[in-house]
């Protein structure tokens, strides 16, 4: 009986710090693609000389129409990134889930 409780026990605390390794591995690529939209974010506000408020409100108005021919390669990109940290956030409370990263958008030859 005794060596049964000590198998479940550390049974038990290995799923945990398994399930933890999990959560802290969801957070940081969530983090990081957070941050990656940043990155571009900050480029497309620099490429057209632009504060960052001006910017969000950009991106808010392209996200109203992502189609739109217009747009840049980067506001895409943006997109892109801040559309996988939500789903890297959102398995972090559920982390037996798979997170299925779509590729990155194909640059034109006219962006």
């Amino acid at each position: 009986m005794k060596h049964r409780l000590r198998f479940l026990l550390v049974m038990l605390i290995s799923l945990l710090a398994l399930l933890g390794s999990r959560v802290e591995y969801l957070r940081r690529c969530a983090a990081f693609h957070q941050s990656e939209a940043w990155r571009y974010a900050e480029m497309i506000g620099t490429q057209r000389n632009i504060t960052p408020v001006e910017v969000d409100s950009a991106l808010e108005v392209a996200a109203e129409h992502p189609d739109d021919c217009r747009l840049d390669h980067k506001f895409h990109v943006v997109f892109h990134h801040q559309a996988t940290a939500a789903k890297y956030r959102q398995a972090a409370y559920r982390p037996w889930t798979i997170v299925r990263e779509p590729p990155l958008p194909e640059q034109h030859y006219d962006d």
